[in-house]
């Protein structure tokens, strides 16, 4: 769905992507934070299943507001 070069795996450039799309709020270095805590020291990319498993904890803590 999101990944858009077809490879199973997220870029930085994905995750921004997405991080716009559902305005999430997440600067660049966040988003290099949660590829790092999510894949590894060394990660460039992630998967989207632990990208979305990840954010749904970060953000089951938020309060939504509208």
């Amino acid at each position: 769905m999101y990944d858009l070069q077809g490879k199973g795996e997220l870029s930085i450039d994905e995750l921004k992507y997405i991080n716009d799309q559902f305005k999430y709020g997440f600067n660049e270095d966040q988003l290099w934070e949660i590829i790092h805590a999510v894949g590894g020291f060394n990660a460039e990319t992630i998967t989207f299943e632990r990208f979305n498993k990840y954010i749904s904890k970060r953000l089951a803590g938020r309060k939504l507001t509208f």
